[in-house]
């Protein structure tokens, strides 16, 4: 190979590469905010009726946040499978 075909070939790996990155991290900043929003709904929902504090606060800090936070780890593998 030569020089100027191995730059250039190793320079359009890293513009892909830098997308991929770039990608994954829009789509973690997005599922973060997801997350959020979420639970921030979930919390005005459980608050606005008269429950018990302790449902309203196992309920937004256990498995439902968990289950967002996994449910968006998936939707990232699925992601970076599909760009692969």
């Amino acid at each position: 190979m030569e020089t100027n075909s191995m730059m250039y070939y190793l320079s359009t790996q890293a513009v892909a590469f830098g997308l991929r990155v770039l990608g994954a991290i829009v789509i973690w900043i997005l599922g973060t905010w997801l997350i959020r929003f979420g639970t921030n709904v979930l919390r005005r929902t459980l608050t606005a009726k008269p429950l018990d504090t302790t449902l309203v606060s196992l309920s937004l800090f256990g498995p439902v946040q968990d289950h967002l936070h996994n449910f968006t780890n998936v939707c990232t593998f699925a992601f970076r499978r599909a760009w692969a």
